[in-house]
């Protein structure tokens, strides 16, 4: 994990630092964290630009991070190079939400993915109890 990440784990909840901290060791692809806690201000920005959905962000309370895929020795972002996801950017974000599931339940913990809001094992785009894509995002369920 870089030192960018390791600071943003310091200021959200210990037991998702201890989830992403154990994911980052068992998971086949680099991944960085770009969003932990957030302020008041950065989420009313991320609302206003369509970003986020709401103003009751697990984000605020730092319950909530935001993690990428880096795929050629860059993050998903640049490597997408303003495209949509592609196959291979999707089965890296899956690969990093296998492996946080699989660290969250080592520690008996659980989460929530931004990609299946509802938990049921379908992603956004075929699930038409959900609408929002949120790729990156992770929650801890307290």
């Amino acid at each position: 994990m870089d030192t960018r990440g390791t600071l943003i784990l310091k200021n959200v909840d210990h037991r998702l630092s201890d989830i992403i901290h154990v994911a980052s060791e068992i998971c086949k692809i680099p991944m960085l964290i770009t969003e932990g806690l957030r302020t008041l201000e950065r989420q009313k920005l991320l609302v206003s630009q369509g970003r986020s959905k709401t103003m009751n962000s697990k984000h605020l309370t730092g319950l909530a991070v935001d993690i990428i895929p880096i795929i050629d020795g860059m993050d998903v972002w640049s490597y997408l190079d303003g495209k949509p996801l592609d196959s291979r950017a999707k089965e890296a974000f899956r690969t990093i939400r296998n492996s946080i599931f699989e660290a969250a339940e080592t520690l008996h913990l659980h989460v929530r993915w931004g990609n299946d809001w509802d938990g049921d094992g379908i992603e956004v785009g075929p699930d038409p109890d959900e609408s929002f894509e949120d790729w990156p995002h992770y929650e801890l369920r307290v």
